[in-house]
């Protein structure tokens, strides 16, 4: 009489196989060894998906996959510190005065530069220089054009400097009469001039990033560019890189292993099963009987 063997499964209810890959945070990486930057809820939720995709509701399947997670973190790790090097780096002085240099400005400039020059991501600050870089030629037009005809079509002609005077003026304000309460000066020539000086003292890295800003963007990628090659160490970079995916691809290689081990046995198992024949009765009496 055959015997047929079942592969063994795990849980099958999607709240059993919760619990299942639940065990693995005991005495793994979710239990300790963060950082304080990292979510180990976040990260025990991402090993849970590993689990369901890969069936990994036993012990072994689970030691594996753990081993992938800690590789990913490894590397995601490795890339943030690449990249907190080259932002510390371009906040250095050395990178300011090879900026001031390269950029043709002041040698006084490279001990005061701002930090927004150097962000990849600081738009706000330099979309406010190109406003300011334009109120402050239009008001050097307006000094220089200016009648008492010109008063009444400021906001029309003039744009960039009227939003800088008018910011936070109720509508139907009149742009010489807040120029006057602002300034304090006799006549609005006086007044602009006393506008183009507040600019020029308060905002005088911006004038200067906005008249040139494209080429500061390239020179300062170009620096960036040079950082990021120094502070890789490429051969050390990529050797890392490599031992983070050689773990990850032999997890992987090792779940396909016992997937294929486990649907041999069963191929095998299931195979018909013969009784042995007893001695003294031939082969054939024993299929007959």
């Amino acid at each position: 009489m055959s015997k047929l063997a079942t592969k063994k499964a795990g849980p099958k209810s999607l709240a059993g196989k919760k619990i299942a890959s639940k065990n693995a945070q005991k005495g793994s990486i979710f239990s300790r060894g963060y950082l304080a930057s990292e979510n180990p809820k976040e990260r025990q939720a991402a090993f849970e998906r590993l689990c369901e995709q890969w069936h990994a509701f036993d012990p072994s399947r689970q030691i594996l996959l753990r081993s992938v997670e800690e590789a990913v973190l490894g590397s995601e790790r490795m890339m943030i510190a690449i990249r907190q090097k080259i932002e510390g780096r371009m906040q250095s002085l050395d990178i300011t005065r090879d900026f001031v240099n390269q950029a043709g400005l002041n040698p006084v400039y490279s001990m005061s530069l701002p930090t927004w020059y150097f962000k990849e991501d600081d738009s706000g600050e330099k979309v406010f220089a190109q406003k300011v870089y334009r109120a402050w030629l239009e008001a050097h037009a307006l000094k220089t054009h200016y009648s008492d005809q010109l008063s009444a079509q400021i906001a029309q002609q003039f744009p960039a400097l009227y939003s800088y005077v008018m910011e936070h003026q109720k509508q139907g304000t009149v742009f010489s009469t807040v120029l006057g309460q602002r300034y304090r000066q006799t006549t609005p020539l006086l007044n602009l001039s006393e506008l183009i000086k507040e600019i020029d003292e308060k905002y005088r890295f911006h004038l200067i990033w906005a008249q040139d800003a494209e080429r500061f963007e390239i020179i300062i990628a170009g620096i960036r560019a040079s950082q990021v090659l120094d502070v890789m160490d490429l051969d050390k970079t990529n050797r890392y890189a490599t031992s983070f995916q050689n773990r990850i691809l032999k997890g992987i290689h090792g779940l396909a292993i016992i997937d294929q081990y486990e649907a041999k046995a069963v191929q095998v198992l299931q195979s018909p099963q013969f009784d042995t024949v007893d001695e003294g009765e031939s082969a054939q009496d024993q299929l007959e009987a």
